[in-house]
Formats: structure tokens, C-alpha cells, sequence
């Protein structure tokens, strides 16, 4: 197994610049030569660390473009009312049609390796295949366990109530997904309950003909609604039919099989997003 080289960077002195430079401002800077070394020995020290633990790590070794890569691609009709502003959403459309990826276009081999008891060195013990799609589930889950794990505290606590939206039929929808999430940011912030954090994901789902939709999941202050008010159920803004319903017990049941479960994309569009700051 290749290991880096960790070179060390002689010390610089502070240097000042240009006060033309700065807009009227001098200041002292220092270079960050030593950024570069510093994360390759964290890197290098948590591989020995999980190498030594007797775990497997995994290495590039080569990706290749899929050759079946044409042959999965299917065609999704979509409202023409939802090209407007130029959007970079349909920058992939074909036609009126917009293209579903099915079958993976690149397919990666990752080289195994574990660290030998006995010798102490580093052996290869086998190629693993994957893909771009598997690495986005593993990203997809790696998030929702962040979501969840922050959350469903809260819930317990009961300090949080958590809301599963469910927004059907995308390529018919009268609005494009990132407008629609700003709109319903703003929707709960006027009814005064403003969102604390969400994640969502895309799901193409094939079992009846293609169909996409999207599932969301929201976390705002704990409300005492007997109803669900009628401003939060989207279906006139969406324009297609919208399911809401309050998360109960465990919020990750209800969203894992969305996240994982389903391995067909939409071309240039993103299958899944979070909030960056959770409240």
C-alpha cells in the first residue's frame, strides 16, 4: 500500500502587505503552507489507526465509463410550464422529456487491503466494483443518520415536532423543487413556527410506469395542532397531489427505505439535500 511523504514546511515569518492593497487597511497574514502536510498525517494516521484495528480500507484503482450506460436511460415527460428563467434543472432535457438514469454510468474498482498481524505490512486481499450510484446512497444514508440522530432526541424530548411531506408526480409539479422548498420555508416561518432543519430525497420509483416524487421531512417547534393546517399541504402551489402527516415514535422509519432503496436518478438534478445548520 502507497504511503504519503509528510515533508516539513520551514516557518515564515508574518508579512505585511501592501497598504494600496488592502483598500486602506494593513493587516499581518500568515501562510498556511502546512494545511496540506497536517491533513495528509491525520489521514495517514487514522488509515494505520483502522489498518492496526484489523478493519479493511479501500483504495482507488480505476473507473471506467459503463457501456450500458445508453441502454438504461429512459425518458420522463414533463410539463413544459416548468421551463422558465433559463433554469439549470432542464439544462438535460430532451425535447419536453427529461432523461432517467437507471443503470450506473461509471463503474469504479477499489483495491482491499488489510495490515498483516505478523509482519506488520500492508497486503492486498481483493478488488471491489462499485459505482457512482451506490456512493451516493452511502452519502444519502450517512446524512439521513445525521438528521435523525439530532432530531429524533428533540422529538423525545418533546421539544420538536417533525413532519414527513410527500410531493407526487415532480415532472407535472407547477413549481421546480428549489422554489418549492423556499416556499415552504417562508410558509412556516408566517404561521410562526420558522423550520429548525429538513432533509429531503428524490425517488424514481418504476413499479406502476416511472414515477417521481419527492419526500421531505421537516423539523420545527413542538405545535399542539389538532389538524394539520391547510396553508402546509402545498397542493395548489405544487400543483400535484401532496401527502403531510406527523412523524411518530422513530423519524428514521419513516425515511430510510426512501434513501436507499431505489438507485434510478434524474440527469442534473440532485437526489437528495439537507439543511446545513440544525436549531
Amino acid at each position: 500500500m502507497q504511503t504519503t511523504q509528510i515533508l516539513e514546511i520551514p516557518k515564515k515569518e508574518a508579512f505585511l502587505r501592501p497598504y494600496s492593497k488592502l483598500q486602506g487597511k494593513s493587516s499581518t497574514s500568515h501562510k498556511k503552507g502546512k494545511e496540506t502536510a497536517i491533513r495528509q498525517l491525520n489521514k495517514q494516521n487514522k488509515t494505520n489507526s483502522k489498518l492496526n484495528a484489523g478493519k479493511t480500507i479501500y483504495t482507488h484503482n480505476t473507473t471506467t465509463l459503463n457501456p450500458n450506460y445508453q441502454l438504461g436511460l429512459k425518458i420522463l415527460p414533463f410539463e413544459s410550464c416548468l421551463i422558465h428563467d433559463k433554469c439549470e434543472f432542464f439544462r438535460y432535457k430532451n425535447g419536453e422529456n427529461l432523461l432517467v438514469r437507471t443503470i450506473p454510468k461509471w463503474v469504479t474498482i477499489l483495491q482491499m487491503w488489510k495490515r498483516d498481524k505478523e509482519t506488520n505490512e500492508d497486503v492486498m486481499c481483493g478488488l471491489l466494483e462499485t459505482n457512482e450510484l451506490r456512493a451516493s446512497n452511502y452519502r444519502k444514508i450517512k446524512a439521513l443518520d445525521r438528521f435523525c440522530n439530532y432530531y429524533q432526541l428533540k422529538y423525545k424530548a418533546k421539544t420538536t415536532t417533525l413532519l414527513f411531506l410527500t410531493f407526487t408526480r415532480a415532472n407535472y409539479a407547477k413549481k421546480e423543487w428549489k422554489k418549492m422548498m423556499n416556499h415552504i420555508t417562508i410558509t412556516f416561518k408566517k404561521l410562526g413556527c420558522p423550520i429548525q432543519g429538513f432533509i429531503w430525497t428524490s425517488e424514481i420509483s418504476e413499479e406502476y410506469g416511472i414515477h417521481w416524487h419527492y419526500h421531505l421531512c421537516i423539523a420545527i417547534d413542538r405545535v399542539n395542532w389538532k389538524k394539520i393546517p391547510k396553508t402546509i399541504k402545498f397542493e395548489k402551489i405544487w400543483g400535484q397531489r401532496t401527502e403531510i402527516d406527523f412523524v411518530k415514535k422513530n423519524v428514521k422509519h419513516y425515511m430510510a427505505k426512501y434513501f436507499a432503496k431505489h438507485n434510478s436518478r434524474i440527469e442534473g438534478s440532485r437526489s437528495y439535500g439537507m439543511s446545513r445548520i440544525f436549531k
